[in-house]
């Protein structure tokens, strides 16, 4: 075609609306154009190498190295700036893909959380550090409510927090006192129960480094409410070895005051840390 006719052909291309006929279209602008394609398409680093998950390492390795030739900048040296931007923006996310999968643990790792959806082991730290705060939270709700004498309210949100982080025993010994004193009139079996459950939960206490001293002064008020004075006393006295600025302790200790022990529970013979603290061996 002539350069007389071109321009004629321009001008009519010009006039009617349609695109300009490009003559110096460079070889391989189709090419780059099915890949980005490919890539925009594409829902995981398998889809943008042209394989899906079942793929062995031998042909995602040989699926990439295919892309990094197609893709790389002498090829594209001739081209306009924007097709060299594009061919570099290209291959820099096929080498990620490729580098999110090169390794049967990356491999794995990648097809669990990302195709699977399965949480991370960071997620799983986060999960665990956010259901503490909001057991936590829990907790110090029903502290507010214990402390205000709404025992009913204050359980609820003990067992709450017990959900949320089972293993802190100060809050297992508050569900177990809550529990004690909400049956303590109506189930004596279930409140023995829970008066039990307080007492292993203080006896598993003794391997930690932080003493529950809180925990011996609910077992002290238990003991105190059954009418047992004397075992009352020996847990209030060990809550202030453990922590002698215990504020409650002392308190606890002088409502015993003037107060005659009363019938004691009935109660197996015990053994062991509690038969020895309160002599029952």
């Amino acid at each position: 075609m002539s350069d007389d006719s071109l321009d004629i052909a321009s001008l009519i291309a010009e006039e009617v609306g349609a695109p300009i006929p490009d003559t110096d279209q460079h070889p391989n602008s189709g090419q780059l154009g099915q890949i980005r394609q490919r890539i925009s398409a594409a829902a995981n680093a398998f889809e943008i190498l042209g394989l899906n998950q079942d793929a062995d390492p031998d042909a995602l390795r040989a699926a990439f190295m295919a892309l990094a030739n197609q893709l790389h900048p002498d090829k594209y040296s001739t081209g306009s700036d924007e097709m060299r931007d594009q061919a570099t923006e290209a291959f820099d996310q096929v080498r990620a893909a490729f580098d999110a999968i090169d390794s049967p643990e990356k491999r794995t790792a990648y097809i669990d959380h990302v195709i699977l959806g399965k949480p991370t082991e960071d997620d799983l730290a986060m999960e665990e550090v956010k259901a503490l705060l909001d057991a936590e939270a829990d907790f110090k709700k029903g502290l507010a409510a214990f402390n205000a004498g709404r025992i009913s309210a204050a359980h609820k949100s003990f067992e709450s927090a017990v959900r949320g982080a089972p293993e802190e025993l100060e809050f297992c010994a508050y569900r177990a006192y809550t529990t004690f004193a909400l049956n303590r009139n109506s189930d004596m079996e279930a409140a023995n129960g829970a008066l039990s459950e307080l007492k292993d939960i203080l006896d598993a206490n003794k391997h930690q480094q932080r003493r529950l001293d809180g925990g011996w002064v609910l077992l002290g008020r238990a003991f105190r409410e059954l009418g047992d004075k004397d075992a009352a006393k020996r847990a209030l006295v060990q809550a202030l070895r453990f922590n002698p600025a215990n504020p409650d302790a002392p308190r606890e200790l002088r409502r015993l005051e003037g107060k005659s022990g009363g019938q004691k529970p009935s109660e197996k013979k015990k053994s062991g840390f509690f038969g020895r603290l309160f002599g029952k061996d």
